[in-house]
């Protein structure tokens, strides 16, 4: 049995007869190639036929080599894999405690930013109150000096003493309160805290289309089982020749 350029297969068993077959030979034969009729188009399928055989015949070669390889590999990460073990397990549970203590660290900076904004929030109510207060008082004066003026001696005094029945403590506006300062970054021993932000997707159809991708390959999976009858709104499902040649045997 040959492949083309009429190299027995068996001589395809010496390095250097693959090696000129996969850099010269195949290349040239390729570079070569028309295909213009039936003829011509099984010619090619020959020379395909040659080439899957030169590339298992170069798979064969170095098969005991890359399995040799392989079982170094595998015995090399076993080992790294027991040795790391422990050392990341422990890693594990220092990471939790520190995650731990830094979650405990920014629920204490959350909760007295908080009391600071509802203190804040409770001071300026007060100060509105007052002031609410103080205009309804300058107004039933205002009123009394009116009725006052206008010979309503009884009206007056009644709104009189409504004006200044409950007085109104003058307070000068306090100062805004700032915010606590936020605690400075962890930055110790290598170890730094950041925010990591991510998304996560609570209405999918609320999402723009541009955030909408695809499952191509569930839809694939759907056209190869149902061929014909498949049918997914806005999908189309189509079909193309793909040809696959064997090697000579």
């Amino acid at each position: 049995m040959t492949t083309n350029g009429n190299t027995k297969i068996e001589d395809l068993d010496n390095l250097d007869v693959l090696r000129q077959k996969a850099l010269v030979d195949i290349p040239a034969a390729v570079d070569r190639l028309v295909i213009a009729n039936d003829e011509d188009a099984a010619a090619a399928s020959r020379i395909i036929q040659g080439i899957n055989t030169v590339i298992r015949k170069i798979e064969d070669f170095f098969e005991k080599s890359k399995k040799a390889a392989h079982e170094a590999w595998k015995a090399v990460c076993a080992n790294e894999a027991t040795l790391k073990a422990q050392p990341m397990s422990s890693r594990d549970i220092a990471q939790t405690k520190l995650n731990a203590y830094l979650l405990e660290r920014r629920r204490k900076q959350e909760a007295a930013e908080r009391e600071a904004r509802e203190r804040a929030e409770a001071e300026a109510r007060e100060r509105q109150r007052l002031e609410d207060e103080r205009n309804v008082q300058e107004k039933r004066l205002a009123e009394a000096a009116r009725l006052e003026e206008a010979g309503s001696k009884k009206e007056a005094q009644e709104m009189f003493e409504a004006a200044v029945q409950a007085p109104v403590e003058a307070v000068a506006p306090a100062p805004a309160r700032p915010l606590p300062p936020p605690p400075p970054p962890v930055k110790f021993n290598g170890v730094a805290e950041r925010k990591k932000w991510y998304a996560e997707v609570v209405d999918f159809a609320a999402l723009p289309d541009e955030y909408k991708l695809p499952n191509t390959t569930l839809l694939n999976a759907v056209a190869v089982s149902k061929k014909e009858m498949a049918a997914v709104p806005g999908v189309k499902f189509t079909w193309r020749i793909e040809s696959a040649v064997g090697r000579i045997r």
